[in-house]
């Protein structure tokens, strides 16, 4: 997002901006992503498990590891040291993602970046902002 604001001779604050909100929207991506895997529904066009099935930690399990108990953690670690998973092991994942309200840990994740992008397209009244405003809520709404 840095590079128009470059390419027109902003200034460096604006530059700076430009560039956090981009990494912004990228971490929110990414954090969508991963959290559809788990929580998200066919509608959304994510096939559920895909991640997890291609053995992929991502910040659902990590948050997972980061609460639960060391037994679970094991067992969690030796589910992904296999060379496949199954939809058996899909739902136990799922069980503990429940038990420990990981959702809720990532929506906190999403607020966070939500709100410091906020911050900054709250600075421009131009409709750039305004449509950025709009992708910003939809995107995360798909996590709700």
């Amino acid at each position: 997002m840095k590079i128009p604001a470059i390419l027109g001779n902003h200034d460096n604050q604006i530059i700076k901006r430009l560039n956090t909100l981009g990494i912004n929207f990228g971490i929110i991506f990414q954090i969508i992503d991963d959290s559809l895997d788990y929580f998200g529904q066919k509608e959304f066009g994510k096939k559920i498990g895909k991640d997890f099935i291609e053995g992929k930690v991502t910040l659902p399990i990590i948050l997972l590891l980061k609460k639960s108990k060391i037994e679970e953690n094991t067992l969690v670690c030796s589910i992904f040291d296999k060379k496949k998973r199954s939809n058996k092991d899909l739902k136990f994942i799922s069980s503990l993602l429940s038990k420990y309200e990981i959702k809720k840990e990532i929506i906190k994740f999403l607020e966070k970046y939500r709100s410091n992008s906020l911050q900054i397209l709250n600075l421009y009244k131009n409709n750039q902002s305004k449509l950025m405003k709009k992708l910003l809520e939809e995107s995360i709404s798909r996590t709700y």
